[in-house]
């Protein structure tokens, strides 16, 4: 069974798929496959859109707090 099809099947119960490949102690991520649910994305843009439409000031303390 391919990665594809089982990840389809887990789709519809909320599960994640991530298969990972290892050789001789270096991996290599093979296949990934995340559910909606995982990470509600329009809650996400919702929040980041409020925060864009902010002051130039507001937008650069965020910019800060990702460097400190």
């Amino acid at each position: 069974m391919s990665a594809q099809k089982i990840a389809s099947s887990l789709k519809n119960e909320s599960i994640n798929l991530v298969e990972f490949i290892c050789e001789r102690g270096n991996y290599y991520q093979y296949y990934s496959s995340y559910a909606s649910s995982f990470f509600i994305i329009e809650k996400f843009q919702a929040e980041i859109e409020s925060i864009n439409g902010g002051s130039i000031k507001k937008n650069l303390s965020l910019h800060m707090e990702l460097i400190f």
